[in-house]
């Protein structure tokens, strides 16, 4: 019979390279192991301790540089702090006791796409290349609200069956349950059923549990983002530095600077809402010089094209007859076309002669509204008519104006 001889090596060989594996395995940081969730979406920018991802059915602790994958869901304990750095260049910065769900995330040029779930807690992005890509790709919602978002850096805290979105500024459009939320105000739903303006005691609060000043980042949260440095050549701005410097002084901060804060590109800020405000020339009147003042103000949406709350009003008095005349007018609408405009006013307050004598009055505006730097400017010639079906005293003029 022949005997085989028995050799180890192999054997051995097979128990090290388990051995070998385990360790390898072991070494991965938590987050990583579960990392097989679709395409890498981004990573952690930094973060404070007890920050958490629920990927595969597991729950893992992030650290600095832990992938983002679309499908995940990040997670805070009530004093964390996280912030995420995406693909397209969209930060997401998360306070404490937040859960967000990625549910979609593309960053493949005309076809990308983000959509978000936040349960609970308070998040601020600051939306990059998706909104640029495909103005209708990103938006978020809650348990209230579907927040659609086409450029801005936007809050949005939720809780306790109420969320509120705060909107700093805005390129294009922000929709708030389908309600057009303009830069620099908020909207609370259920409750507000118009955006008001975002106060200073806001901006106060909303800073301070994002700011990371005060709370303690964990040992890995290393000041400049390593792979941001390996993606461009060179690193960015403290990461701490910077945004604590937008979350703590958003509100003193000029329009122009929003948006590069921390080496974060971002379009430029062409307003597409406006409050615009302006005053009246004199009304053009023969046989007498008047002189007085006029006012004009109205909402402008250069995205869907309309007029609303839109509001006129001037007092005259001849200098040579010493008659007044003038009007009020409240109520006006009307609509966009390219960069041409119209309005046209209900009927309102009129005055006549030497009195002066109240009567009624309509009126109209028109002429062209452009988004300049960051204002819209509108221009153009009023009329109104005193005493319609009676005296029809014409009145006519030109009007300037911007947003405020």
């Amino acid at each position: 019979m022949t005997r085989t001889r028995f050799s180890p090596l192999p054997w051995i060989a097979s128990c090290l390279s388990a051995f070998l594996l385990a360790a390898v395995c072991s070494a991965v940081p938590a987050a990583e192991k579960g990392a097989t969730q679709g395409k890498e979406a981004g990573y952690v920018l930094t973060l404070t301790p007890h920050a958490y991802v629920e990927r595969n059915g597991q729950r893992l602790e992030l650290a600095k540089d832990s992938p983002v994958h679309p499908g995940d869901t990040l997670s805070t304990d009530a004093g964390g702090r996280l912030r995420v750095w995406l693909s397209d260049e969209t930060t997401l910065s998360f306070g404490g006791g937040t859960t967000f769900t990625l549910e979609t995330y593309r960053d493949e040029g005309r076809k990308s796409e983000f959509r978000g779930h936040m349960a609970k807690g308070l998040l601020r992005a600051l939306t990059g290349n998706i909104v640029r890509e495909n103005p209708g790709g990103f938006a978020v919602t809650t348990p209230e609200a579907s927040v659609g978002i086409r450029g801005t850096i936007i809050t949005m805290r939720s809780g306790n069956g109420v969320t509120s979105v705060f909107v700093e500024n805005t390129m294009r459009s922000v929709f708030v349950n389908n309600v057009n939320v303009p830069g620099r105000h908020k909207m609370t739903v259920p409750g507000n059923t118009a955006p008001q303006p975002i106060l200073p005691s806001d901006r106060r609060q909303i800073g301070q549990e994002l700011a990371f000043a005060g709370t303690r980042p964990t040992a890995a949260a290393a000041p400049e983002p390593s792979r941001e440095t390996a993606r461009t050549g060179q690193a960015p701005l403290s990461a701490s530095a910077a945004f604590d410097r937008l979350e703590t002084n958003l509100a003193s901060l000029p329009l122009s600077e929003i948006g590069n804060v921390g080496n974060i590109p971002q379009p430029p800020l062409t307003p597409t809402f406006g409050h615009i405000v302006g005053t009246l020339g004199l009304p053009t009147i023969p046989f007498d010089h008047y002189i007085g003042s006029g006012s004009f103000s109205f909402d402008a949406d250069l995205t869907s094209g309309s007029v609303s709350n839109a509001a006129m009003q001037g007092t005259w008095q001849g200098s040579v007859t010493t008659n007044w005349t003038g009007f009020q007018l409240s109520g006006g609408s009307g609509a966009i076309s390219g960069n041409n405009f119209s309005v046209a006013y209900p009927t309102g307050t009129g005055l006549e002669g030497s009195g002066p004598t109240t009567t009624t009055a309509s009126g109209s505006m028109s002429g062209s509204i452009q988004a300049q730097g960051n204002a819209i400017t509108a221009s153009g010639t009023y009329n109104a008519v005193t005493d319609p079906g009676g005296s029809n005293f014409q009145l006519t003029g030109a009007f300037s104006g911007s947003s405020q």
